[in-house]
């Protein structure tokens, strides 16, 4: 079942190029960039809900320095917590040497850590876990996301 996800919703421009914002919300983006694989993340336990959305040519970091993608303010992250990638047609989460970890949530009943500077493969819907968060992370296509 494909996703539909409304551009206007996501709070952190930076995050895409506005240009190709543009060019995929209007319909006028290349094959190519239809094709582009996009990471979708999703604060599931804040108010608002806090959403993002980051074309998967990078490492997408998380953690409460101001030099990460993911910024969040809180003493259960540590400075540089873990990183997001997409590497092989797969997505990987790379604990970055944190003190608390992150706990991985893949369906109802299966629970996993990810502990000091280990990874391991993610999938779409999972849920990470650090501190107090859950984070929903989901794999999108350009064709996919709308306005």
């Amino acid at each position: 079942k494909k996703m539909k996800i409304n551009l206007c919703k996501l709070i952190e421009d930076r995050v895409l190029d506005r240009s190709l914002k543009y060019r995929i919300s209007s319909g006028q983006a290349t094959l190519e960039e239809t094709r582009m694989a996009f990471l979708y993340v999703e604060f599931l336990t804040t108010k608002p809900m806090i959403t993002y959305l980051f074309a998967l040519d990078e490492w997408i970091t998380i953690g409460r320095s101001k030099e990460n993608k993911i910024c969040i303010h809180n003493e259960q992250f540590s400075r540089l917590h873990c990183k997001i990638g997409y590497v092989e047609n797969r997505l990987v989460l790379m604990d970055l040497g944190s003190a608390n970890g992150v706990l991985i949530r893949r369906g109802l009943f299966r629970k996993f850590a990810v502990g000091r500077g280990e990874q391991t493969v993610v999938e779409h819907g999972d849920v990470l876990k650090i501190g107090q968060y859950k984070i929903k992370i989901r794999i999108v296509y350009g064709a996919d996301v709308m306005n």
